[in-house]
């Protein structure tokens, strides 16, 4: 599966061989978890902060809030080598703050659960209602405690200016 990584909001602040690693394991602990006919080709990883993904939130789904990650999914066009593209769309900022303000938990952790949950929509799961939600972060929780989740953040959130 190839792995295009754009930072753009974030250059210089995170190891981006070592989200590539953690990326492909739970992209394989995803697509091991179904049967799934079509498997993943290519998947684009956008690092943004607050504000940009609040723009592409506003784009994609209306909503004006910030958000800590966004997923699309797409088909192979005619022509293009078979195997399912996405989108992902990974609020750094979030997982910095989110990462630091629970107990037991860090930001690369953080990090890590908005990638599972990426996964989770990618194999075209939803959590639009109670039971998806549950459904969807017992798995992902389930990922998680199978990998050893580097580190990712090469800053602290103090010492990142955004």
């Amino acid at each position: 599966m190839l792995i295009n990584i754009e930072n753009l909001d974030f250059s210089g602040c995170v190891d981006e061989d070592s989200l590539c690693r953690l990326i492909s394991s739970l992209a394989q602990e995803a697509q091991n978890d179904i049967a799934c006919a079509a498997r993943w080709y290519e998947l684009s990883v956008y690092l943004l902060n607050d504000q940009s993904i609040a723009e592409i939130h506003r784009s994609v789904y209306g909503s004006t809030e910030s958000t800590d990650v966004i997923t699309q999914r797409y088909e192979a066009v005619p022509g293009e080598p078979e195997g399912l593209r996405g989108d992902l769309f990974l609020n750094l900022q979030c997982a910095q703050r989110e990462g630091t303000s629970r107990q037991g938990w860090t930001p690369d952790r953080e990090l890590a659960l908005y990638i599972a949950h990426a996964c989770d929509h990618l194999n075209d799961y939803d959590d639009a209602d109670d039971d998806g939600f549950r459904a969807m972060r017992k798995r992902e929780l389930g990922w998680l405690a199978e990998l050893e989740v580097p580190s990712i953040f090469l800053k602290t959130r103090a010492d990142i200016e955004i």
